[in-house]
């Protein structure tokens, strides 16, 4: 009986007990959930850096003329249709929406607000 996939090589060897299997199992079981748990654990840093990317673009808008600010919000959301592609994503849409109502008078002072809660929630530690 030849090995499968070079298992034998790797130092691999049937299980020949009940017993034996079911540590197996456990052990794979056990290895899978702390994997899990290590990937679990990152989510905060993403929505951190995240937060901290989108109050860095939104400040760098602020700080354009007004006209340029609208066509950079519209660009944004052509972007934003293309969400299906690799680099342009759906998260561009309400991007593009917050540069356009940077340039609304009655909007302005709502993108400040959520640009102060996203400055806080980028200077915050992730919690473990």
């Amino acid at each position: 009986m030849t090995p499968i996939f070079g298992l034998k090589s790797r130092g691999y060897r049937p299980a020949k007990t009940i017993g034996e299997v079911r540590r197996r199992i456990a052990a794979a079981t056990y290895a899978i959930l702390r994997w899990g748990d290590r990937r679990l654990m990152g989510v905060g840093e993403v929505r951190r850096r995240i937060a901290a990317a989108t109050y860095a673009i939104l400040r760098w808008g602020d700080r354009q003329p007004m006209g340029v600010r609208s066509i950079i919000g519209v660009v944004f959301m052509i972007g934003g249709v293309f969400g299906f592609l690799p680099i342009l994503g759906f998260w561009l849409l309400p991007l593009g929406a917050a540069f356009i109502a940077l340039d609304i008078p009655w909007t302005r002072h709502r993108i400040h607000d959520w640009m102060l809660v996203l400055k806080a929630k980028s200077e915050a530690k992730p919690r473990p």
